[in-house]
């Protein structure tokens, strides 16, 4: 009878405990794969989240999950890169798609998973999972196990690839992407039909993001959620730098990851961004909120001025933002009585109109207002006026029960709309902007300017923007007066002076031998 084969030893034990807990939780899979990551608070919570999606799609669960971290911060390394690894060594039968805003990228990101599944560590704790022969191109790949895993930048074709678990990780490159309408519209289009028609039944979505607006995709699939509740449901985890209030693992005021980026190393780069005009971006980065709390391209110290009685006002004019275009047809329309005093401040009077109507209801709100306020000129944009509302109106006003004429002024198309806005921009940070005290200010107008241009609607931005706009064009500065030219012949002391006090002297008749003062030269 042969003897029992010898135990383990204690360290063999070890190593095969710790290659079981690799096996289940991704922290752990990280600290063996990655020895030197700097694992805080964060990323264990960032890393249990990861394992209860992997769990919940195990289970055929369909989990979504969205999460917002700072940069740097190691979110990408956690979500795509290992997460990745850890999901095709447990299932190497699973279809992954990892997807972010450029095939560049993605295939950088490919390129470091095919380099974790490389080394001896990977092989150790996932001794059954190989890679096929034929599986070379580094954005697709194969396993033995009839896994497949696919990276691809957005817009990218995902034809014949399915998903046990979908990743997407900073679909928008920057601000000037996120700000753009076309590619907002491209990423969500692509989303809804490309990435996600791609999902096996029971398949999970993580979402991640930098929230630059308030219409990135990301965003939009949140009022979605709230909106429809059969339609996806996210669980949300946001991780500001710098703690708002008090959380489980920190208090308010506290570093993310203090270890590595410290309080002071926070401060000052907000300080650096608030000091160049771009706390937007410190907002959207830093904190992930696509809405900093004193605004980002209007501050609410320069917009929230109100008044309660109506001051005395000068000229006043209509200014409109109408909705023409077929992609506008959704939008509002704004409409507002604005008075241009002899300070050059622009008052927005009382019952200004703010909402979606037709043409004909428009028109009404307009001879409304302009026979309220005796207003004689209606400023908006070109496109407003030659598009859609220019022959109405001149047309309404022959009518004799209307009985009131005003001039309609066409402002010219000036490029994306920040650029629309720059005068009112200007003219806030100067205090002359005035708005009436009251619901629809302080819950339509004031939430549009400090969210622009990262907002979901503009109208009311773009309203205040006209009017301003209209009175640079048609109520310039008065120039004060020139100085009164003083002559050299009224200044005492000058030679002029003295030559002037002689012949004074002379008309009146002084006597001949009179003393004559002598005339200095350069005096």
């Amino acid at each position: 009878m042969n003897p029992p084969p010898p135990l383990p030893s204690d360290a063999i034990l070890r190593a095969m405990a710790k290659r079981e807990l690799a096996r289940r939780h991704l922290s752990e899979f990280i600290l063996q794969t990655f020895p030197t990551y700097q694992m805080g608070w964060f990323h264990r919570r960032l890393c249990e989240l990861m394992d209860d999606v992997r769990m919940m799609v195990e289970k055929k669960a369909s989990p979504r999950a969205m999460i917002f971290a700072p940069p740097r911060h190691g979110k990408t390394e956690i979500v795509t890169r290992r997460m990745l690894a850890h999901c095709i060594g447990k299932h190497p039968e699973w279809q992954l798609i990892n997807a972010t805003y450029g095939q560049d990228l993605s295939t950088d990101n490919a390129r470091d998973v095919r380099r974790i599944i490389a080394e001896p560590q990977f092989q150790a704790m996932f001794p059954d999972f190989a890679m096929r022969d034929d599986s070379q191109a580094l954005d697709r790949w194969e396993t033995t196990a009839g896994g497949k895993v696919g990276f691809v930048g957005i817009g990218g074709a995902l034809t014949g690839r399915g998903a046990d678990l979908l990743i997407i990780d900073d679909p928008l490159k920057g601000r000037a992407e996120a700000d753009s309408e076309t590619e907002q519209k491209r990423c969500f289009e692509w989303y809804l039909s490309v990435a996600r028609t791609r999902l096996m039944p029971g398949g999970g979505i993580i979402y991640c993001q930098t929230p630059w607006s308030l219409n990135d995709t990301s965003q939009r699939l949140l009022e979605l959620a709230k909106a429809a509740p059969d339609a996806d449901q996210w669980v949300v985890y946001k991780f500001p730098a710098i703690a708002t209030e008090d959380e489980e693992f920190r208090e308010k005021g506290e570093a993310l990851h203090p270890e590595r980026f410290t309080l002071r190393d926070l401060t000052a780069t907000k300080a650096t961004y608030a000091a160049t005009g771009n706390m937007r971006e410190w907002s959207a980065l830093y904190q992930v909120n696509p809405v900093p709390e004193e605004g980002a391209y209007f501050k609410r110290a320069d917009v929230a001025r109100t008044y309660t009685v109506t001051p005395e006002h000068g000229e006043v004019f209509l200014a409109l933002d109408a909705a023409v275009k077929d992609k506008e047809q959704n939008d509002n329309q704004a409409l507002g009585a604005w008075s241009h005093t002899p300070d050059g401040s622009l008052i927005l009077l009382p019952g200004a109109f703010i909402g979606h109507c037709d043409t004909f209801a428009l028109m009404n709100h307009i001879f409304r207002l302009a026979k309220q306020y005796n207003a004689r000129m209606l400023a908006a944009g070109r496109d407003h006026i030659v598009g859609s509302l220019g022959p109405f109106l001149r047309e309404e006003m022959r009518k004799p029960e209307r009985n009131l004429y005003f001039t309609i002024e066409e402002l010219p198309e000036v490029g994306d709309k920040q650029r629309k806005n720059r005068s009112a921009q200007a003219r806030s940070q100067a205090h002359r902007l005035l708005f009436p005290e009251g619901d629809q200010f302080r819950l339509t107008i004031l939430p549009e300017l400090l969210s622009f241009p990262g907002g979901t609607r503009d109208d009311a931005v773009d309203m205040v923007g006209n009017a301003c706009r209209a009175a640079e064009a048609f109520f310039p500065p008065s120039l004060p007066p020139p100085p009164a030219q003083v002559s050299a012949a009224d200044t005492p002391g000058t030679g002029a002076w003295l030559q002037a006090q002689f012949d004074k002297q002379a008309r009146r008749g002084a006597p001949a031998g009179g003393h004559r003062p002598a005339l200095v030269p350069g005096r």
